[in-house]
C-alpha cells in the first residue's frame, strides 16, 4: 500500500468517525428534546417506537420540533397525546381494490 493509499484510508476512517459522532450528537439532542416535552410514560413509548419503527420515530421527532418552534406546546405531552399523533403517522390509506367481472 502506498503512502497516498494509506492516507486515503485513514482520511476515510476519520470521516466515518466524524459522521458517527455527529449522528450520536443528533440522537442525544433528540432524546433531550423528548425528555423535556414528554411525560415519562410517553417517553417510554417513544423509546419502544424507536426500536420497532425508527422511521415513525423520526417523523414524530420532526413534528415535535415543529411544535416547539411554533410555541404549540404549553406543557409536557401525555402518553395519550403521543398515541394520537402516532396513530395519525401510522395510519395508511386504505387500498382501493376494485373487482372487475368479465
Amino acid at each position: 500500500m502506498s503512502d497516498e493509499q494509506a492516507y486515503d484510508a485513514q482520511g476515510n476512517e476519520e470521516e466515518v468517525r466524524k459522521r458517527r459522532e455527529q449522528q450520536r450528537q443528533v440522537e442525544l439532542q433528540k432524546m433531550q428534546l423528548l425528555r423535556r416535552y414528554l411525560t415519562p410514560e410517553a417517553m417510554e413509548r417513544m423509546v419502544n417506537v424507536l426500536r420497532a419503527h425508527p422511521d415513525v420515530y423520526d417523523k414524530f421527532v420532526n413534528i415535535l420540533i415543529a411544535m416547539v418552534q411554533g410555541n404549540n406546546i404549553m406543557s409536557k405531552m401525555t402518553d395519550a397525546q403521543v398515541k394520537e399523533i402516532l396513530a395519525k403517522l401510522s395510519s395508511r390509506p386504505k387500498p382501493n381494490i376494485e373487482f372487475r367481472h368479465k
